[in-house]
Order: C-alpha cells, then sequence, then structure tokens
C-alpha cells in the first residue's frame, strides 16, 4: 500500500533532482549511507482502559506506535478482528501523528480493517497516537485483536525497513461484570479540519499524465469523514478521494476543496488558477486599482 505514495510525490522528484549537480547527489547519498542501521524495532500495539466487559457493552481502544530509537515516517498493516465477539463500530483518526494517509483505516470485512500512512519528518518517541477503534461487544467468550502485515519504514532517505513488533489485546466478554457508562465516547467537536494546503501536479505513471489534484486534512475531532471538491464558482460540489483527476485540464478554473469532518463542520481551501484567462488577470489587476483608489479617497477624502 505504501507504494501508491510514490506516484502521488513523484512530480516534485524531477523538479528537485534536476536542481541538484552530481557532487551534491554524492553527498547525499553519502549521508545516506553513513546513517546508522536500525538496532531495535519498532513496536505497534493498542491501548484500552480495561479488558474485561459486559455483553453489548461499547469501548474504546487506541492504536500506538512506539519508535524505539528509529525514525519511523511510513507504516501499514492490518488488525484482524475475532468478529464472532466484536463489532467495529467507529474509526476515528482525529488528533493522529499520521499526517498523510495513503489508505485511512477502514473496515475491509468484519475481520480485519487495515491502514497505511506517513508522516513528513517521521515519527519517534514511544507514544505516538495512530487512531482509535470503537467496538461493541456482541457475546460472552475470550479473544484477541491483533496486528498482521505490519510494515515500518525509517525516515532515512532509502526507505530502510523498521523491524516491527506488535502487542495483541486479549480480552474477554463476562457475564460477571457490568458495562461502564459510553459518555467518554461522545466527541462534542465544533471545531473545523485544520487548514490544509492542497497542490496541482501531473506524472506519466499517474491518470496517463493528466493533471490531477492531491490534499489531505487534518482534524482535532473525530477524524476527517470525507472530501468534495468543486471546479469552477457554477459548478457543483462532488464527493472526490486524493488524488483527484481534474476534468479541467486547462487549469483555468478556481479550484475549492471542502474537508468535511465526522461531526459535519466543515473547512474549505481555495486554488486559485494556474493558468487563467487572459481576462481573468486583468480582472485582478482592475480589482488591485479599484482598492487602491479607495484607499486614497478615504485617506484624502476629506481634504478635499
Amino acid at each position: 500500500m505504501i507504494l501508491v505514495l510514490w506516484p502521488i510525490i513523484g512530480p516534485v522528484n524531477p523538479i528537485i533532482m534536476k536542481t541538484f549537480s552530481k557532487i551534491t547527489l554524492g553527498i547525499i547519498l553519502l549521508g545516506v549511507w553513513l546513517v546508522p542501521m536500525v538496532s531495535s524495532a519498532a513496536k505497534i500495539f493498542f491501548d484500552g482502559q480495561k479488558n474485561i466487559f459486559a455483553a453489548n457493552e461499547e469501548f474504546l481502544l487506541q492504536v500506538f506506535l512506539d519508535a524505539q530509537g528509529a525514525i519511523v515516517n511510513a507504516l501499514e498493516g492490518e488488525i484482524t478482528v475475532p468478529s464472532e465477539l466484536l463489532e467495529l463500530k467507529e474509526i476515528r483518526d482525529g488528533n493522529s501523528m499520521v499526517n498523510f494517509w495513503i489508505e485511512k483505516p477502514h473496515s475491509i470485512n468484519p475481520q480485519s480493517i487495515a491502514f497505511s500512512g506517513i508522516t513528513i519528518g517521521g515519527l519517534t518517541g514511544s507514544n505516538n497516537f495512530l487512531f482509535s477503534l470503537i467496538f461493541r461487544t456482541k457475546k460472552i467468550g475470550s479473544d484477541s485483536l491483533k496486528f498482521e502485515n505490519g510494515l515500518a519504514l525509517q525516515n532515512d532517505g532509502i526507505g530502510t525497513k523498521v523491524p516491527l513488533k506488535s502487542e495483541a489485546f486479549v480480552f474477554s466478554v463476562s457475564n460477571k461484570v457490568k458495562a461502564s457508562g459510553s459518555e467518554y465516547l461522545i466527541i462534542n467537536d465544533t471545531e473545523p479540519p485544520n487548514s490544509f494546503q492542497p497542490f496541482i501536479g501531473n506524472d506519466p505513471t499517474l491518470f496517463t499524465g493528466k493533471y490531477f489534484l492531491v490534499f489531505t486534512a487534518q482534524d482535532k475531532g473525530g477524524g476527517i469523514d470525507h472530501y468534495e471538491v468543486r471546479e469552477g464558482f457554477w459548478d457543483r460540489y462532488q464527493k472526490a478521494d486524493s488524488p483527484y483527476l481534474l476534468e479541467d485540464q486547462s487549469l483555468k478554473k478556481r479550484i475549492y476543496i471542502k474537508a468535511i469532518d465526522k461531526s459535519g463542520n466543515e473547512r474549505i481551501v481555495i486554488l486559485a488558477p494556474l493558468k487563467p484567462a487572459w481576462w481573468y488577470q486583468y480582472l485582478i489587476i482592475i480589482g488591485i486599482i479599484f482598492l487602491i483608489i479607495i484607499s486614497l479617497l478615504k485617506k484624502y477624502g476629506k481634504s478635499l
């Protein structure tokens, strides 16, 4: 899944690489070669308030990464769920340390949850929050949630694999305990998603070289629910995923990107046309002149 990233950031690479001389590139490669290998393994683990639940009880389980001396900038894996005992109700990625989800945490089927993402600059330290899961217990029994197919890459310029350990979450559902209150599961989120910076790119390996839009936003509440894109002032918004193939390949229209979180709060970011029509450019100039005239009138109007 992580390999999907390279077509997305690919358009930037040729531009950057052409600016470097062979000597500079050699120095960079030498520096990468001198980076010490990771001797310790990173660890991905669950964290919950308890591990014994009543039947029909809802509970929150958080997923963390302990980098253990490494600098991890790419991570992917799957979580196996004993679906005969647990039902997945919701996935939240608000406040996640992962700032670009290649594959947002989602349920593939009742028995499996997949995720894949990167963090620019990498993750260090022992308590890097990734996402949280809300489950409802179904019947009496014992089992565990486990990580499978885990992969972590180091932020060393060449994507060196980081050994990745995992800890299962062993739990039981019993008729001898009472269900805890579920008030702590409710999020009162009234803040819109954080501002974000989309960009337009093109690459021969993606969309046959046509222009596409890349975007991602962070949310401090329950996480981003979905995105919508509108090309031009008069068009309608439509649901979109990143990367998004642009309909207007002439790049003459404004692009509106709306990020909507799970509480319905919205953030809209606008991209100006990269190749505006001639009349649009003159309109901007006229607008600037108009603002200058108004400013001068306000300043000197009383003395006239």
